[in-house]
């Protein structure tokens, strides 16, 4: 179909008298169908990615990473060799190791995390130390 076909085919409604409003009518209604169909589909799609976050975040909410850490309580007063005054009744998680020393997060306290012993955290608490095997 060449360009004077396409013209000739949009010019008849617009050229007999009356249809021009009809085809500026079409031409805004297919305007509007079109725009509003993009629009409904971009917030139906919104919508899905919303809740599909939402639902992502409480999943980890209700994770809580700290619940898989055990928690230790203090038995015995004491002191590390780091400073650290350890009174008993108090509780502890152990954040991470390496070698014997241990990451330690004390309850009711601001200025945690600590750095410690672990060895010297199995004295004074219910800790046990992690013993690493030698891989020969």
């Amino acid at each position: 179909m060449s360009k004077s076909e396409k013209f000739t085919i949009m010019k008849l409604p617009a050229g007999k008298p009356g249809k021009s409003a009809k085809l500026a009518g079409m031409i805004i209604g297919g305007g509007l169908l079109v725009g509003g169909g993009l629009i409904a589909g971009g917030r139906a799609i919104g919508k899905k990615i919303a809740q599909r976050i939402n639902r992502k975040k409480q999943e980890y909410d209700e994770a809580d990473l700290f619940t898989k850490i055990d928690i230790y309580t203090v038995e015995t007063d004491g002191q590390s060799r780091e400073g650290l005054v350890f009174n008993a009744g108090e509780q502890f998680r152990v954040l991470e190791v390496h070698g014997d020393a241990a990451v330690i997060e004390k309850f009711e306290d601001s200025s945690s995390p600590y750095l410690v012993s672990a060895e010297y955290l199995s004295t004074i608490s219910n800790y046990e130390p992690v013993v690493e095997e030698d891989s020969e």
